[in-house]
């Protein structure tokens, strides 16, 4: 049985391995998406450590984009690309919208009574 479905994986056997081995770097990626948002939410805002909250964001961003370079093509979209179209769109119409630079890693001081 083995030899004839190996029959079937003549002119693809570097496809047959290269695939699988793209989707275990895949998965791993998109797991580890979750665990970096855990990782900002209760460790570095917290803290209030901005620098460390633009890091981990950098690494989702960075892990999000693996993750669609080592999809197999023609692959249901995973949420690694939705994560960057997300935030792709977001930063654009932030950028559109905004007409200075904004921070809200501190909130805005109290208004004075009149």
């Amino acid at each position: 049985m083995l030899s004839l479905f190996l029959t079937h994986l003549e002119g693809y056997k570097k496809d047959a391995i290269k695939s699988p081995i793209l989707i275990i770097l895949e998965v791993i990626c998109e797991l580890l998406l979750p665990l970096v948002m855990a990782e900002i939410v209760d460790v570095a805002i917290p803290s209030g450590d901005v620098g460390y909250i633009f890091a981990m964001g950098g690494l989702m961003l960075v892990l999000a984009v693996l993750a669609m370079a080592w999809a197999p093509p023609n692959t249901p979209p995973s949420p690694a690309r939705a994560l960057a179209a997300i935030c792709a769109n977001a930063c654009l119409i932030r950028c559109r919208t905004s007409p200075s630079p904004t921070s809200t890693a501190f909130p805005p001081p109290p208004l004075s009574p009149a």
